[in-house]
């Protein structure tokens, strides 16, 4: 019962505090993700913002979804092995290619990118769409 509270404390938390992220979508952050790409990220803020944006929805979702599965998420991405540069490499190019959902929020876009990078099921079997 306690464990299903702090769930509930910790998204409610979670969706106040990342409420503006909900209204980025893959038009927002499809600059930061080229810039970042083609490596100028010490010269432009779109690159910088990017990459705070991948950071942060990970945060959240990566809390939320390893506090219901450990060990499938343990298994899908093994956080001592994944770098911060990674996950938004594979994001930044998942936005890029995929043209076709830049208009879905930002904060289905970059949980879809790591989960098919790295076969997750968890995030998959609920869906991404918002």
């Amino acid at each position: 019962m306690i464990k299903k509270l702090n769930l509930i404390l910790l998204v409610c938390y979670s969706l106040l505090f990342s409420l503006p992220s909900f209204s980025e979508t893959g038009n927002d952050l499809i600059q930061g993700a080229k810039d970042y790409l083609n490596d100028k990220i010490s010269t432009t803020l779109d690159a910088a913002r990017f990459m705070g944006y991948v950071k942060g929805s990970l945060d959240v979702w990566l809390v939320i979804y390893r506090m219901q599965d450990k060990e499938e998420f343990d298994r899908c991405i093994p956080s001592s092995k994944v770098t911060n540069g990674q996950l938004c490499s594979i994001s930044a190019k998942y936005i890029v290619s995929h043209p076709e959902k830049w208009s879905d929020s930002g904060s289905s876009l970059i949980p879809t990118a790591i989960t098919e990078a790295f076969g997750c099921k968890f995030y998959k079997e609920e869906g991404a769409k918002k």
